[in-house]
C-alpha cells in the first residue's frame, strides 16, 4: 500500500536524515517525544495525526490528499 503507516515513517526518516536533524532533536521542534518519533518512522498505525501533522510541519512536509 503506497499510503501506509510504514511509507509514511519511511519518508520522514528519510527526510530527517537529509536536513540532518537527530530523531531528539525532531521531538524538541515539534512538540513530540523521541518514543514518538522512533515510533512514526517505524510505521507505528496508531500514531496521533495532529502529532503526525506537527513532525511534517517540522520538516518542511505537507500532507496532499488527491482522488485515485
Amino acid at each position: 500500500m503506497k499510503n501506509s503507516p510504514q511509507e509514511i515513517g519511511k519518508s520522514v526518516k528519510k527526510r530527517r536524515q537529509a536536513v540532518g536533524i537527530t530523531q531528539q532533536n525532531l521531538a524538541l521542534v515539534s512538540g513530540t517525544g523521541v518514543r514518538f518519533i522512533v515510533d512514526l518512522e517505524k510505521g507505528k498505525p496508531t500514531c496521533h495525526w495532529g502529532k503526525v501533522l506537527a513532525v511534517l510541519d517540522a520538516l518542511g512536509l505537507q500532507v496532499v490528499l488527491e482522488s485515485r
